[in-house]
């Protein structure tokens, strides 16, 4: 079959020719279907409205950062508590009071020795304490240099023979302790051999001013000398025995 066409820009008609497409034989057979297999997926439940408003503020809100807890500041008071527990444990008293027997027991040692002693080692325990512990310095005290120095301390310098009085005192004290037992009143019983020292002191001070000067030791010295200079020897020995009895 031909059919014609006429071209509006040629004068002349162009005829055309259109043949019949050939039939393909390929497209008569028919391509085989494939059967879909049923997915074997699992339909997941939808999830509710609730469910999913809570994951999107999950996913929205960020968990903040956990702040770093500050260590509690440690008061004075704090620290004085545990000063306080610390010397009231059982094993802090034990050791306290096993020190003060051993400190009272050093120094009856150093006292006695005082007495045989104290004319060779006073003028070098008087002196400065580079030559009193230099190597070539010799001393006489029993319990050495510490010992001499010591026992100068509590019989020249402070109350003399009544220092013995410091021996029992901490003996008891160290007793109480170590076995956890109370013997005294301390009150009372720190008034009674606190007046008893000075007492002594200042009375053996009166009788042994010139020859034996460690006897009533510095403190009973000049506290005589100073009683003694407003009210007299008279007076003094008149307060003395007033004291006494009232203490009585």
């Amino acid at each position: 079959m031909a059919a014609e066409r006429k071209n509006k820009f040629r004068d002349n008609p162009v005829f055309e020719v259109t043949t019949p497409e050939e039939e393909n034989p390929l497209h008569d057979i028919e391509e085989p279907k494939l059967e879909k297999k049923p997915s074997t997926k699992k339909n997941k439940p939808r999830k509710t409205e609730e469910e999913e408003e809570e994951t999107v503020t999950e996913e929205t809100v960020k968990p903040k950062a956990k702040k770093k807890e500050k260590a509690p500041k440690i008061t004075i008071a704090d620290r004085f508590q545990k000063v306080v527990d610390v010397y009231q444990n059982e094993r802090t008293q034990k050791i306290l009071g096993l020190s003060l027997i051993l400190f009272a027991s050093y120094l009856c040692i150093a006292f006695i020795s005082y007495f045989f002693t104290w004319d060779v080692d006073q003028d070098k325990v008087m002196g400065p304490l580079s030559e009193l512990f230099n190597p070539d310095t010799k001393i006489k005290n029993w319990l050495g240099k510490l010992g001499a120095l010591v026992s100068h301390q509590f019989m020249h310098k402070w109350f003399g023979a009544p220092s013995f009085i410091f021996v029992p005192v901490l003996t008891i004290y160290g007793l109480e302790k170590l076995l956890s037992k109370s013997y005294i009143k301390p009150q009372a019983f720190n008034a009674k051999w606190l007046f008893l020292m000075v007492w002594s002191s200042l009375l053996l001070a009166f009788i042994f001013h010139d020859k034996w000067f460690f006897l009533g030791g510095g403190f009973g010295y000049v506290l005589n000398q100073e009683i003694s200079n407003y009210v007299g020897s008279v007076g003094l020995l008149a307060l003395l025995g007033f004291s006494m009895l009232t203490f009585l």
